[in-house]
């Protein structure tokens, strides 16, 4: 039987499923610089919960999302909610990879991430997610920019580059 050279299949209740950002209860602290500037650090029950949150400028729309009973499928519609930081469309990739670099940096996580290389990591769907993903609903049947896919395969790389003894 044939090595698959691509993981696409993130989700709940498969093997990859820890690659997913709905993969609850993962806590990730993650450190930001908010305009000002002014730091912030703060942690959250998965990295779709600190992707939504800092959609905002608002802190207590941000500190909403810190709620561990919160899933990550409430965290995703409450993030079309929030006021928008008028930067968003800017810092959305960076602001992933900067979540993704926390999440995988507890030693198993990171273990986990490293032990998916050399594959190509492809975040497929079927809901029509073309930005973060690839979706193969019948109308893109594969299309799309397959944006976290690249961001864990850069921070992979990262790791892959950090001497041993950081692994």
């Amino acid at each position: 039987m044939a090595v698959c050279p691509i993981i696409y299949d993130f989700g709940k209740g498969t093997p990859h499923h820890r690659l997913s950002n709905f993969y609850w209860p993962c806590p990730v602290t993650v450190t930001f610089t908010l305009p000002g500037p002014r730091t912030v650090t703060e942690t959250y029950p998965a990295s779709e919960h600190a992707y939504q949150a800092f959609k905002t400028l608002d802190d207590g729309e941000r500190r909403a999302f810190q709620d561990p009973g919160l899933t990550p499928g409430r965290a995703k519609r409450m993030g079309r909610a929030v006021t928008l930081r008028p930067d968003w469309l800017i810092i959305q990739v960076p602001t992933m990879l900067d979540i993704v670099r926390a999440k995988f940096g507890a030693p198993e996580m990171r273990q986990f991430l490293l032990g998916t290389a050399p594959l190509m990591l492809m975040e497929g769907n079927y809901w029509h997610d073309m930005f973060w993903g690839v979706c193969f609903c019948k109308e893109h049947q594969g299309g799309g920019l397959n944006k976290l896919g690249k961001v864990l395969m850069a921070a992979r790389h990262e790791f892959q580059a950090a001497p041993p003894e950081t692994h």
